[in-house]
């Protein structure tokens, strides 16, 4: 009868599985690194110099505040492209795990599609709005421009310059949008030989706007712009956005433009803005950027405090001693020298010149030996004296420039010289006077997807 009772079966207790600890990101990090990743609530500037491991303190400031108990969705990352952001999150989660992956990192333009999207029709933006690309963008503004009877201008006043293409139209109208600076200002700045044109450059831009409303159009300044006015000038709207966010960093601030200043300012009202910059390495003026940001950064932000990165981890110390001398004349910067615990027995010029010398000399003896086979060539060891005594502070100075050309010279065979008669001058490159540098902001098709 036993034999005839049902079988239970018993299962066994779910075994947990304990994932392991996450790796450490790198050996650990010095004193001011360390600082600025512990820091707490209030505005931080974080002034990094060159190599001095900015992006990894970044990184360890994002995972200290996941630790201390801020939801990783709660945690703002702006970095200046998207595969940046992607890079910095997928590092931080070698320190805290998978939480990290909910960080809402992207760039400004990126952010700002997804919030306009978002809150948009509440201030009467449509929601289906459509993305202007570069390219599409200066169609457009093309068609402004012949509408107004630019295209063709026979009747054009006497000795002015013919009146921009769209495509200089478009970059003079995307620093108006980003810098807040009048047109006037911006042309005398950059662009003086289209001065006279000033009115009607203006007209042709309040087209150009007046079409992108029509059809339900922005472009990609046009994404800043409306995420800095809803900020500003919808309050309900700005609290909703503010209440996403506790924490903000941005990284490479130093290269933001004031439009994107204005964002932080009406974003970041309760202080709790990580920046991360270097004044010493703005090298993005001619798209608006300034250095005014990171400069009048404590100003504008009320108790703020200041980290300095100074140990550098790239370069050698007579590298970082010239550099220091550089940095040391501008009139106006933040106080910090740069060091390394690297040991280097190299002059710093000397570790340049002979490096790019024998190159030099690779390659011209290979031209020396493929054209003219018969002809000796000067030993490696001559074109390295020479070069030695033409070091800048010795008797022929002239820089790296110099020294290139003088190895170069002393290797490649003599060629036919053309005669210049007199007065005949070497025909000049051609260039376009109404070309502008730059668009609107730059090629970023993936960042508002």
């Amino acid at each position: 009868m036993a034999d005839d009772l049902p079988r239970v079966h018993t299962p066994l207790p779910a075994r947990r599985v304990v994932p392991p600890p996450p790796a450490p990101e790198g050996p650990a990090l010095n004193a001011a690194q360390a600082d600025a990743a512990s820091h707490g609530d209030t505005p931080l500037l974080i002034v990094a110099g060159a190599g001095s491991g900015k992006t990894r303190t970044l990184i360890h400031r994002v995972a200290a505040l996941i630790q201390r108990g801020v939801p990783a969705h709660r945690i703002l990352l702006l970095t200046f492209t998207r595969r940046a952001a992607q890079e910095m999150v997928s590092r931080c989660e070698r320190l805290v795990g998978a939480d990290s992956r909910q960080v809402q990192g992207g760039t400004f333009h990126g952010t700002a599609h997804r919030l306009l999207r978002r809150f948009g029709p509440a201030a009467g933006l449509p929601a289906d709005f459509t993305i202007l690309d570069q390219g599409d963008a200066g169609d457009l503004m093309g068609l402004a421009r012949t509408a107004l009877g630019y295209g063709d201008l026979k009747n054009a006043p006497r000795g002015a310059p013919r009146f921009p293409r769209a495509e200089t139209l478009l970059a003079i109208y995307s620093r108006h949008v980003n810098t807040g600076q009048a047109v006037a200002d911006i042309l005398g700045g950059q662009w003086p030989h289209f001065l006279s044109w000033t009115g009607d450059i203006e007209r042709c831009f309040t087209d150009y706007v007046r079409r992108k409303t029509d059809r339900n159009l922005l472009d990609y300044d046009d994404l800043l712009l409306s995420w800095a006015l809803l900020l500003e000038q919808a309050p309900p709207i700005a609290q909703q956005m503010r209440a996403l966010y506790d924490h903000v960093l941005v990284d490479e601030y130093q290269d933001t433009n004031p439009l994107q200043s204005r964002i932080l300012r009406g974003l970041c009202t309760n202080g709790r803005l990580t920046v991360v910059g270097d004044d010493a390495q703005s090298i993005y003026a001619f798209r608006g950027a300034t250095i005014r940001n990171i400069l009048d950064f404590p100003g504008q932000f009320p108790g703020t405090r200041i980290v300095t990165l100074e140990q550098n981890y790239r370069s050698t110390a007579p590298i970082l001693e010239s550099t220091n001398v550089l940095i040391s004349r501008s009139t106006e910067r933040y106080s910090k020298r740069l060091f390394t615990q690297r040991s280097s027995n190299e002059n710093t010029f000397q570790s340049f010149y002979l490096g790019d010398v024998k190159l030099i000399h690779h390659h011209v003896q290979r031209l020396v030996a493929r054209e003219q086979p018969k002809r000796h060539a000067l030993p490696q060891a001559h074109v390295v004296q020479e070069v030695n005594g033409r070091q800048p502070g010795g008797a022929r100075g002239g820089g790296a420039g110099a020294c290139r050309r003088d190895a170069a010279r002393a290797e490649r065979p003599e060629a036919p010289r053309r005669v210049i008669r007199d007065g005949e001058l070497p025909r000049p490159r051609r260039q376009r006077a109404d070309r502008g540098g730059g668009g609107p902001g730059g090629q970023l098709p993936d960042e508002i997807r």
